[in-house]
């Protein structure tokens, strides 16, 4: 239903924002009347599914009007952005044939599988989803200012995945989506995973041949670090490993137009540390910028950016 503008201003909105990891929910609620801020509402549950509390906590928002709006960060697995508009040369890059695709400025397209936003929807179906983003969204909108100047590495990091990407001068080159768990096993087994690893710049090169001694130190820096935690430390390492891995596939696969890159951009979701960083710098010579990112806040601005379109 559309609305006159004046009319609108009239109605209270509610706008909220949901991000599941496998250990919670985190969720973020806002009250908005005549273009302004009325209230706002973070809480975390410890629960990886909608359950009745999570219910009975957004339901007395939602009563309040008509008007309000439930976006989610997908948490699916197949999902990922590609360079091109085209279903017919996405092909070339991976089979979307069961996926949803969203064409981004006439550039690049996100998607997503079908089934797995079909879960989505059931999930929270005793609310209702008006919208799910990718993580892709999030890191434009968040990144905005870089992503449409130089070529640069683009990060958003969540407790469980992380998505990984290379823009230059707005348009995209190369993405990947990826799941924590993916780097288990190349954590031990760093002989078969990176015995032919060859970059196409020396630098590259010489960065990649340092992971045998980052890996035969690991032991070495934990006990160094005796105050760190080893849980955190062990998962920079593994967020490493996927950018490193990453790299790698953009600079080789002739499909990509690869160029070297200087620098990264990092939109921390979930608390890095600064191994990160160091990797980073001192392993793939990166100049390196983190920024932490309030994950659900974005979501609610992506929400508020689209509901416009949608009264």
């Amino acid at each position: 239903m559309r609305l006159n503008k004046a009319i609108e201003h009239l109605y209270l909105k509610v706008f909220v924002g949901i991000v599941v990891t496998n250990a919670r929910n985190d969720v973020v609620v806002e009250l908005v009347k005549g273009g302004e801020l009325k209230e706002r509402i973070d809480k975390s549950f410890n629960t990886n599914s909608f359950d009745q509390t999570m219910a009975e906590f957004i339901a007395p928002y939602l009563a309040q009007t008509p008007f309000y709006y439930i976006a989610l960060l997908n948490p699916g697995e197949e999902q990922g952005a590609l360079p091109t508009c085209s279903d017919k040369s996405a092909q070339q890059f991976t089979d979307i044939s069961a996926a949803v695709t969203l064409c981004q400025d006439k550039k690049w397209i996100l998607y997503a599988d079908k089934s797995e936003l079909d879960t989505a929807q059931h999930n929270y179906k005793e609310i209702g989803l008006d919208f799910i983003f990718s993580p892709f969204s999030v890191m434009k909108q968040f990144f905005h200012d870089q992503i449409t100047a130089d070529i640069a590495l683009f990060v958003l990091t969540q407790d469980d995945t992380i998505s990984i990407a290379v823009f230059m001068d707005g348009k995209l080159l190369f993405a990947e989506h990826r799941g924590m768990q993916e780097s288990e096993t190349l954590i031990h087994d760093d002989d078969t995973a990176n015995k032919n690893v060859e970059f196409d710049t020396e630098i590259a090169l010489d960065s990649i041949n340092t992971y045998e001694r980052l890996s035969e130190g690991f032991n070495q820096k934990v006990e160094e670090k005796r105050t760190f935690s080893l849980e955190n430390f062990d998962k920079d390492f593994k967020r490493f490993q996927l950018i490193r891995n990453a790299l790698h596939h953009f600079y080789n696969d002739p499909k990509y137009e690869n160029q070297f890159i200087e620098s990264v951009y990092v939109a921390d979701g979930c608390g890095v540390g600064e191994d990160l960083k160091t990797y980073l710098e001192e392993e793939l010579f990166l100049n390196v910028e983190i920024r932490p990112v309030e994950l659900a806040s974005e979501v609610v601005d992506l929400a508020k950016i689209e509901a416009k379109h949608a009264v």
